[in-house]
């Protein structure tokens, strides 16, 4: 059984695309590890990797070389998501 352990600033579509190649395989691989598909993966946890594996994709990644997406602004809390035309949910 392969598995993966997630890095600071992943989520869990980092994770699939790091272990398997493959975006398509987001809903299986949360299923076998009983999260849902858009958790914030646990730091250092170990994640069971599922699905088909597109090795071409999934050996560009290295230990080094680690895809990490999420993105947590601290220094600017959104209170008002849709406060035109003050706000852009985007910005």
């Amino acid at each position: 059984m392969q598995t993966i352990t997630a890095n600071q600033g992943q989520n869990f579509k980092d994770l699939v695309i790091k272990a398997t190649g493959d975006v398509a395989n987001l809903i299986v691989m949360a299923a076998a590890n009983d999260v849902s598909p858009t958790a914030t993966p646990v730091v250092g946890r170990v994640y069971i990797v599922a699905g088909t594996i597109k090795k071409s994709i999934s050996e560009l990644f290295t230990n080094n070389d680690t895809p990490a997406t999420l993105f947590i602004d601290t220094e600017r809390p959104v209170t008002n998501l849709y406060g035109f035309p003050e706000t852009f949910p985007f910005l």
